[in-house]
């Protein structure tokens, strides 16, 4: 899934129009004018139709019509998050740009479960629709979803008829290993987590792998020198 800003599509028509214009023309106040005032309206309405495919774009959706695209791909209402858990005045995340830390205004929830916010609805929305487009569960799909939803390289190995082992790299952020791991069952269907496994399958692990796990052994004569990966979660 690619972000799409529409620039594309935004087109000064005035310049376009002066260029179209013959040069004998251009000099002429009268018909300079009048080309003007429909330009300029024009204009107005092709702003007003790019900004529009704007705001239903996952990207440019806001509010209400966020809700729309969560109805679409099945995400809705929407999901809740631990007030409790915002960390408010907290320092910014230097990456994130400037002002990224929530900061607390009156009426701000402080406990209790809350819809999420634009954001986080935005990135769950697109994980959704990842999954979605998972049609067997299998490891190459797995791989696949988790480099669309989280960025993060995964891999996944069966075990036995219905459990699978999962390694990821090593700084991989603890939500997503979170994520991997939660393991709900209803009357629905049994383990469904964050990966989307087959119905029924079990995660085992989580496998941390070093950053430079499996390499080639140093050149120092001794056997094995090299590291390997381990076990972190599950």
């Amino acid at each position: 899934m690619t972000e799409d800003d529409f620039s594309s599509h935004r087109v000064d028509l005035t310049r376009q129009a002066y260029d179209d214009t013959l040069d004998v023309y251009r000099t002429g106040p009268v018909l300079f004018g009048v080309q003007a005032a429909q330009i300029n309206q024009a204009q107005e309405l092709h702003d007003s139709l790019v900004a529009s495919l704007w705001g239903r774009s996952l990207d440019g959706a806001i509010g209400s019509q966020l809700d729309v695209l969560g109805r679409i791909v099945g995400l809705y209402p929407r999901p809740t998050t631990d007030a409790g858990a915002i960390t408010y005045f907290a320092p910014d995340v230097v990456s994130a740009g400037v002002d990224n830390a929530p900061v607390y205004v009156v009426g701000a929830p402080t406990a209790g479960q809350v819809p999420m916010g634009d954001p986080d609805y935005r990135a769950a929305i697109r994980v959704k629709i990842a999954k979605n487009h998972i049609r067997y569960g299998s490891p190459a799909e797995l791989a696949y979803f988790a480099g669309v939803a989280w960025g993060v390289t995964l891999s996944a190995k069966n075990i036995g008829p219905s459990e699978i082992d999962v390694t990821v790299p090593q700084g991989t952020p603890g939500r997503i290993v979170s994520a991997i791991m939660t393991d709900i069952s209803d009357e629905t269907s049994d383990h469904q987590y964050g990966l989307p496994v087959p119905t029924t399958t079990k995660i085992r692990r989580v496998m941390i792998r070093a950053a430079d796990a499996f390499a080639p052994d140093i050149e120092s004569g001794a056997v094995d020198t090299a590291p390997i990966g381990v076990a972190h979660y599950g």
